[in-house]
């Protein structure tokens, strides 16, 4: 079995379906048997988190990480180390050699032709040669010291420096301590991995930047706490302990935790500030969703006040009272003022009327989480610079 690390999405069809069966389909090379082996081995994560339930039914939109454990044909010895073992003595040459004389037979035989022999006079050593024997002397030292340290090497864990050129950047944070870290995340990096990319997300910067600290191997621990769109930007939250985990997770579950998000609309909302109750549901491929009637999907609840009119667009301040997939991108498309830079549910015509922009103009602006030992925690991301220089254009045609 390939032993690369994959990565897979649950898609609509696939929803309702068990662990092991979801698994045996997006692999063709994996049996059910070794999915279930897998799995039993602590193999499979799901949103960041390990998985052994084999009877586990999949929803959609969750992302799934195959992690193979070595199997037991890699476990065979190699080609090296059997070569080796037919180096090994057979038992005629072992019987042979334990007819030899032994050490203590040698060590005696060496004393009586050492008691019999003249003493031996050193060579006379010539005063010119002096300092090339002292620098060989001291390059032989030198070599010895350095294969062969005189100090023990310490015990404690070595720091495996962070590297941008796998990674990304690293992780800007906004607070951190070893229960959860609340980092500013750039527009167009994943906050966890997905089908398309794995080493560019904001988790996998977290968890290298705790190898980077030095952090134990089995006390490493990362999980997002919420999501926030790739094309977004702004505060997101790690659980980076299991109790912060539960304490974090419940917060958005119950949606106490506090957010705002900035972002650019195409035009000006009128009111200039209320409240979006409407239900959304999934209609359409990948994670799109779109507002439905009352009885079907999910209730959701988004405060909005416009804080700027730039013309074509305007700026606006959101607070979310509850935490669906594209919750913003939806309420105000479905009122006609979509977000600038929304690819998926910007329509074309609307796009003409603003300055295009590269990314979505969207920015999760403050959070205010509950810490673990129930300290308020309050953080206010920066504007990217891409974001401000955006405003910046659309106030110079003003």
């Amino acid at each position: 079995m390939d032993t690369k690390e994959k990565h897979w999405m649950v898609s609509t069809e696939q929803h309702g379906t068990r662990l092991d069966v979801f698994l045996a389909q997006c692999d063709p090379m994996l049996s059910r048997n070794e999915a279930r082996r897998q799995i039993d081995a602590g193999s499979i994560w799901i949103n960041g988190r390990r998985s052994r339930k084999m009877s586990r039914y999949m929803k959609k939109g969750e992302r799934v990480t195959l992690r193979p454990e070595p199997s037991a044909a890699s476990k065979q010895p190699t080609a090296s180390q059997l070569s080796a073992a037919s180096k090994q003595p057979t038992a005629s040459q072992l019987s042979a050699a334990s007819k030899q004389p032994t050490a203590s037979q040698l060590s005696a035989a060496s004393k009586q032709i050492a008691a019999s022999a003249p003493p031996k006079q050193p060579a006379p050593i010539d005063p010119s040669e002096d300092s090339e024997i002292a620098h060989r002397f001291l390059e032989q030292a030198d070599t010895h010291s350095s294969a062969f340290p005189l100090v023990a090497p310490s015990t404690s864990r070595s720091k495996t420096p962070y590297d941008a050129s796998v990674f990304g950047e690293a992780p800007a944070f906004l607070y951190v301590d070893r229960h959860m870290a609340i980092l500013n995340k750039p527009s167009g990096t994943p906050v966890e991995p997905t089908p398309n990319e794995d080493l560019h997300t904001c988790l996998r910067q977290v968890e290298a930047w705790q190898r980077a600290r030095g952090v134990h191997p089995k006390k490493q621990y990362a999980t997002a706490a919420h999501r926030l769109d790739a094309g977004a930007s702004g505060a997101v939250a790690f659980a980076l302990s299991k109790t912060a985990a539960r304490v974090l997770s419940a917060q958005f579950a119950q949606h106490t935790a506090r957010r705002i998000y900035w972002a650019v609309v195409v035009g000006c909302p009128d009111p200039e500030s209320g409240t979006l109750r409407d239900h959304m549901d999934h209609t359409g491929p990948g994670l799109k969703r779109s507002v439905v009637p009352p009885n079907q999907g999910k209730l959701a609840v988004t405060d909005y006040r416009v804080l700027e009119r730039l013309g074509p667009a305007s700026l606006i301040e959101i607070r979310l009272q509850t935490g669906r997939t594209h919750q913003i991108r939806v309420h105000f498309a479905h009122i006609g003022h979509p977000l600038v830079g929304d690819w998926m549910y910007c329509p074309p015509e609307k796009a003409l009327l603003c300055p295009p922009s590269k990314r979505l103009l969207l920015h999760a602006r403050e959070l205010t989480l509950t810490h673990p030992n129930g300290t308020d925690i309050a953080v206010v991301a920066p504007l990217d610079d891409d974001f401000t220089a955006y405003l910046d254009a659309l106030r110079a045609r003003m």
